[in-house]
């Protein structure tokens, strides 16, 4: 399933004197289970028509369509998504994305002592 967390501040950097505020919020990555994140370029992307945007739906029905896949295919495949709704409109904005993945492979070996969860990481 598709789980979307609470989101939303202030611009990172993009003032010098602006107070932002923090909040936390605690989720669990169970073992295979895959973090998102992404800014603003994605959600705002501009369709081939100029109008469109891609939006969290799309960006939703993009990570259902690749969650039965390596954590890198993901990411590629939802970068190659957001470009073919962009079109030649792609460097309109920025675009980041992040997936952080827990390691499935980790719960299922038999630790001789509590390790920490390895997870990987790729962002562009």
């Amino acid at each position: 399933s598709v789980e979307t967390l609470r989101s939303g501040g202030m611009l990172l950097a993009a003032l010098p004197d602006v107070a932002a505020q923090t909040s936390e919020q605690f989720i669990e990555l169970l073992p295979g289970d895959t973090l998102v994140l992404s800014t603003d370029g994605i959600l705002e992307a501009r369709g081939t028509d100029g109008v469109s945007m891609y939006g969290r739906d799309r960006l939703r029905a993009s990570i259902r369509a690749n969650m039965n896949v390596p954590v890198q295919q993901m990411f590629q495949a939802i970068l190659r998504d957001v470009h073919a709704f962009m079109g030649r409109r792609a460097q309109d904005d920025d675009i980041t994305l992040i997936l952080i993945q827990r390691d499935a492979e980790a719960a299922t070996e038999a630790p001789a002592q509590e390790t920490s969860p390895t997870f990987d990481f790729l962002a562009s």
